[in-house]
């Protein structure tokens, strides 16, 4: 526009009212804004670790074809990301979640935290778990996997938020 009016006409003080009407215009100060900047603060570990905050629950019993016995699967989700985990087991004992826990952790790598619900078998499997972690602080060897850094267990009562 300014240059078309400038080749046929020569204006006092045309840029200074060009920019002046242009600051008024909400059209023109939408097109010709810069996006805004953000600054945002790193996240900790826990919030960044693919599977690292988890919860577990089983399955209602599964039946197949091939076989007449019950199927269980430990459903394992990630609180931070929703991402999903599925264990194929047999039974629903705790040495059966213990194991299947194992090979989660030895798939995804260790966990920070685990939360279970009330069940007595979740309840039981802390106390093995326990139970192995002391006797891995006082150097008895056992038949058991050993735990290098202790999982905190958390029932869904105990959540405080």
């Amino acid at each position: 526009m300014w240059k078309q009016v400038r080749v046929k006409y020569c204006i006092l003080k045309a840029r200074q009212t060009i920019w002046s009407r242009q600051k008024r215009c909400i059209t023109s100060r939408r097109l010709n804004s810069n996006p805004g900047n953000q600054v945002i603060s790193p996240l900790p570990d826990v919030r960044v670790t693919d599977f690292a905050v988890v919860g577990t629950d089983f399955a209602e019993p599964f039946f197949f074809k091939d076989s007449d016995a019950e199927q269980y699967i430990l459903l394992i989700t990630c609180t931070v990301t929703r991402s999903v985990r599925l264990e194929l087991v047999g039974i629903m004992t705790t040495d059966i979640f213990l194991l299947a826990l194992r090979r989660f952790i030895a798939r995804r790598g260790l966990c920070f935290k685990v939360i279970l619900n009330n069940a007595r078998m979740f309840k039981r499997s802390e106390l093995v778990l326990q139970q192995m972690w002391k006797c891995y602080t006082m150097q008895i060897k056992t038949n058991y996997y050993i735990i290098k850094r202790p999982v905190q267990l958390l029932h869904n009562l105990e959540i405080q938020d």
